[in-house]
């Protein structure tokens, strides 16, 4: 939509707020946002910005990195989802090799 420092300064936001919560305060339904839901989330919101012409990719790469890392065995599926974006990150900016190494392991993720 073109409205890269609004989507920023959401993704800023939502760290403000995620950095305040308390362990065990969360509803019932909320229990599953942890700190891995919380980096893929935002990561897959910067991995569309890192995206556009001029933007860099670190803030996805990294968000998604720690998604990836930190999903338990149950959120087989996040964690691939988290685990090809930074490939696809990598490939546009020509490292290849890289790229195909984060994308093998995601892929072994999903089987």
């Amino acid at each position: 939509m073109g409205r890269t420092q609004g989507a920023l300064a959401a993704i800023e936001r939502s760290d403000d707020v995620f950095s305040r919560a308390k362990a065990g305060e969360d509803v019932a339904w909320m229990s599953y946002y942890d700190n891995a839901q919380h980096h893929g989330d935002t990561g897959h919101a910067s991995f569309d910005l890192a995206l556009l012409p001029g933007q860099s990719s670190a803030m996805a790469t990294s968000r998604l990195r720690t998604a990836t890392n930190e999903h338990a065995d149950d959120y087989e599926r996040s964690r691939a989802l988290s685990g090809t974006k930074p490939a696809t990150l990598i490939m546009a900016m020509a490292v290849l090799k890289e790229a195909v190494s984060i994308r093998q392991r995601a892929l072994d993720e999903v089987g």
